[in-house]
């Protein structure tokens, strides 16, 4: 689903929220650590006790039913810093794309193309506004 670049971050939750299906569940948990992974879908470690109040860095991991991530909301002391919002092709494991956003601001749009096998091969970085900006491997 496409989103108009001056949309802020809760219009575009309520969005996202709306395409789910009625029956769709999600789970927030949150980390102390982000990990980067040899798949480069990155992970979490150091899981955080839902109300606790952190110092420091704190990654909220929202994902759907099957496990799929929705959406990473990185806080610091708090305060949100920045929020990545994943978007898949139909019914597939591993996201298509995602939007990012910083200050409730979307700052860009990352493609991400595979393999057969479901890994990696390309990302495309785009602006807001749809311009690439650049590519890696």
């Amino acid at each position: 689903m496409r989103i108009a670049i001056k949309l802020g971050t809760a219009v575009y939750l309520m969005t996202l929220a709306a395409s789910l299906p009625a029956a769709a569940q999600t789970t927030v948990r949150s980390y102390r650590y982000a990990l980067e992974t040899r798949s480069q879908e990155g992970d979490y470690a150091g899981e955080l006790a839902p109300a606790a109040s952190v110092r420091g860095r704190r990654i909220d991991v929202e994902t759907d039913a099957q496990g799929r991530r929705l959406r990473i909301t990185t806080l610091r002391n708090g305060q949100k810093i920045g929020e990545t919002f994943y978007r898949y092709s139909g019914a597939a494991r591993l996201p298509s794309e995602y939007d990012t956003f910083r200050a409730g601001e979307k700052t860009g749009v990352v493609r991400i193309q595979r393999d057969a096998a479901g890994q990696r091969v390309r990302e495309d970085y785009l602006t807001a506004g749809g311009t690439l900006t650049g590519y890696g491997a």
